[in-house]
């Protein structure tokens, strides 16, 4: 499986030199020109800051989009910091949702795109329509990791926390574990071919067990 997907995302901004004024004065500084390249993991983003121009400083906001679900997650503002003439920065980036979690561990099933700041918000909702679009087929097998992954852990939460001793909240917890690691692979086949658009959306959604109780009694569809 592949730890990580290449993103090549040069975002620069182009900028030409100032021309010399009258007699006695010097060429205007050049101003900078940054590009901004990420590569998209697991767990976050390597970004990689170069400087084309003359020193200076770029800040930027890493999106994530997940292709089948549309989700778009934003990272903080992330700064390269001052960068001389032909200067590179490379800075880890991380997302309050990690990648692989929305993605499957390849990531395989998210984009990525370099934003201004200012602009991260409408950028995030406007590529969260257009990513929605095609979400209305079968699920993949990322959306079908992703789905199970969450009724396990609602169901292990939900019956962790009935339970009457410490030693039979950590049976519970490992049973749930144990069923998890043995069951996931054959599940998600399962699950690409039998859980309809509609079950997976209310699934995800389900904070206890009565909510996915729900999901799969009435809303079949």
């Amino acid at each position: 499986m592949r730890v990580a997907i290449g993103v090549a995302l040069l975002v620069g901004a182009t900028a030409g030199c100032k021309g010399g004024g009258g007699a006695g004065s010097g060429t205007a500084a050049q101003p900078p020109a940054i590009d901004v390249a990420c590569v998209l993991g697991a767990d976050g983003a390597n970004c990689t800051f170069s400087n084309k121009g003359g020193p200076g400083a770029r800040c930027v906001k890493v999106l994530y989009g997940a292709r089948t679900s549309g989700s778009v997650v934003s990272s903080d503002e992330v700064c390269s910091g001052t960068l001389a003439a032909g200067q590179v920065a490379s800075l880890a980036v991380r997302f309050p949702r990690r990648p692989g979690d929305a993605c499957g561990e390849g990531v395989a099933d998210c984009t990525t795109k370099v934003v201004e700041p200012a602009a991260a918000e409408a950028e995030a909702l406007a590529w969260q329509d257009t990513l929605k679009a095609p979400a209305a087929g079968p699920l993949s097998e990322a959306e079908c990791r992703d789905v199970l992954g969450h009724v396990f852990d609602v169901m292990k939460d939900s019956d962790a926390a009935a339970a009457a001793t410490p030693e039979e909240r950590a049976n519970i917890e490992q049973m749930y574990d144990q069923m998890r690691a043995s069951v996931m692979d054959s599940g998600v086949k399962d699950c690409v071919t039998r859980v309809t658009r509609k079950e997976y959306d209310c699934a995800m959604q389900a904070r206890t067990k009565t909510e996915l109780q729900r999901c799969d009694a009435g809303d079949r569809g």
